[in-house]
């Protein structure tokens, strides 16, 4: 879905004077963490996740590689762990410290409106 929806934008993209793709990762997909047995994330599930997010990554260093000839910025936001009701239960997920989405959607809006780079 990710490659589809660039692809039928960079057209849109490429004529902007400050094109911006913003892709929503995790360090899930690290694979270095992954193999970091002290890591906290060490020993976390959701294999089919990590795959799909570290294939993400990948995409979006193709596309900011491919982009930058025509001005396209390219970033991959990982939010942290939030509490969301995708993610399961959200109060069990603030239990074990996970943020906002309200405070990851203003880093993503920082980006969006340039105040961050």
């Amino acid at each position: 879905g990710q490659v589809i929806m660039t692809e039928a934008f960079r057209p849109l993209l490429a004529k902007s004077k400050d094109a911006r793709l913003i892709f929503l990762s995790s360090r899930l997909s690290s694979i270095s963490l992954r193999l970091q047995r002290d890591h906290q994330s060490y020993n976390a599930p959701f294999a089919s996740y990590r795959i799909s997010k570290a294939a993400l990554n990948m995409w979006a260093a193709c596309v900011a590689k491919e982009g930058k000839e025509q001005g396209i910025r390219v970033w991959t936001v990982d939010p942290g762990l939030v509490a969301t009701n995708l993610g399961g239960n959200k109060e069990a997920l603030k239990q074990m410290g996970a943020g906002s989405s309200e405070v990851s959607a203003q880093t993503i809006l920082s980006i969006i409106e340039g105040r961050r780079d």
